[in-house]
């Protein structure tokens, strides 16, 4: 099988450097199922509790990969991390149409208008259905890039897509082209553009406000701008994908050259591990014992 060194499939970024990402708008946020809500959708509500969250480095490869699919644990993820969806009429427009199954289409169109007969819009509703569609578009997309830097080949292209419910592609070209095209209909907010705000009457060069997919997107840009190796933990209890070690929170610790382990937990729980290892072949005693040494 062909690797992925081939320059054919050398994925290139446009402007070349990585690109800073801005914080996530999130707001408080809340799960309604059964009845007309069917399987459920999430409701975010905007007359309180609207923050800025900032996305550990490796998002898109840790939480994103760890959510449950579940429609409360989505509900959860959401209002912790922020909206992955667009809003209102725009809540797939981070997708292209025809990578939209469906019944996710069938799910947004069974929601009430999103405006109102008066008064302001405070909230807005999305089906736990097109989360989740955005949660695995992401995991494709990561696997896509990961197989491409552990040197995989085609039948591992395949496998990276059909395990998150795609399609398999028929050959390694094609993989890319379905990466290319999700990726950059994501990537859009951090082109050069210009927003008006009504409310101050305003017309400027804009900060982007992504989504948390958006930003997500931009993560997985950011890797391949800055060649940015994907490591495995070391710790046999773990084994997730990182590309920066997470230190206590408390100091803001995030190390990425000459570590083994994703976090400091998992070093720690390793080498405590290890630690009682050692001691079971020693009898009980470490090789600082008078006893042991003998």
């Amino acid at each position: 099988m062909e690797g992925t060194n081939s320059p054919r499939f050398r994925p290139t970024v446009w402007p070349g450097p990585p690109i800073p990402c801005p914080k996530v708008t999130r707001s408080g946020a809340r799960l309604r199922a059964g009845g007309r809500w069917g399987a459920g959708v999430v409701e975010c509500y905007f007359d309180a509790d609207i923050t800025e969250v900032e996305l550990p480095d490796d998002f898109v490869l840790r939480e994103i990969s760890e959510v449950d699919l579940a429609p409360d644990a989505l509900a959860d993820f959401t209002g912790r991390w922020g909206s992955l969806t667009g809003w209102g009429q725009a809540r797939l427009s981070c997708i292209p149409y025809e990578w939209v199954p469906g019944q996710v289409r069938w799910d947004i169109s069974r929601l009430e208008p999103e405006i109102p007969p008066s008064g302001p819009r405070t909230t807005w509703m999305t089906p736990v259905s097109a989360i989740a569609l955005h949660v695995l578009t992401l995991r494709a997309l990561a696997s896509n890039l990961k197989i491409h830097f552990d040197g995989g080949g085609v039948r591992d292209f395949a496998s990276a897509w059909l395990s998150h419910g795609f399609p398999v592609p028929e050959k390694e070209g094609q993989s890319w082209l379905w990466f290319d095209t999700l990726i950059n209909a994501a990537l859009r907010p951090y082109h050069a553009h210009v927003q008006f705000y009504p409310n101050a009457g305003t017309l400027t060069g804009a900060t982007p406000m992504p989504t948390l997919y958006q930003a997500c997107a931009l993560q997985l840009y950011n890797y391949i701008a800055a060649a940015t190796p994907f490591a495995h933990c070391a710790n046999e209890r773990c084994g997730r994908i990182f590309t920066r070690q997470r230190g206590r929170a408390q100091y803001g610790q995030h190390r990425s050259s000459g570590v083994r382990f994703c976090s400091h937990s998992c070093a720690k729980a390793q080498g405590e591990r290890e630690r009682r290892r050692r001691l079971r072949r020693t009898g009980g005693q470490t090789p600082s014992d008078p006893d042991a040494a003998s």
